[in-house]
């Protein structure tokens, strides 16, 4: 053995990984005491929600019909199924 234990999730990466599961827009209030495949969220899970937008980590908007904020993970764009001069549009 090499001696080297593994490290327990936290809070922050248990939520970045229940953002990314749900993949829409998650109401503040649903990141508290909740148990997820990925593990506990605490009570202050909102709070570090909102720490983890303030990084730039996660996106953080207002939901105007609710009042709640609401997060969710970047979504990345994906590749192009396309390649060469189907890419560009061409169509020759």
């Amino acid at each position: 053995m090499s001696g080297m234990k593994s490290r327990k999730p936290s809070q922050f990466d248990i939520i970045r990984a229940y953002l990314r599961e749900r993949s829409d827009w998650t109401p503040s209030h649903e990141l508290r005491s909740v148990s997820t495949t990925f593990g506990w969220i605490g009570h202050q899970g909102d709070r570090r929600a909102r720490t983890l937008a303030e990084r730039g980590e996660i996106l953080r908007r207002r939901n105007d019909d609710t009042g709640f904020a609401e997060y969710r993970v970047r979504i990345e764009p994906q590749e192009s199924l396309f390649t060469g001069s189907e890419a560009s549009g061409a169509n020759s």
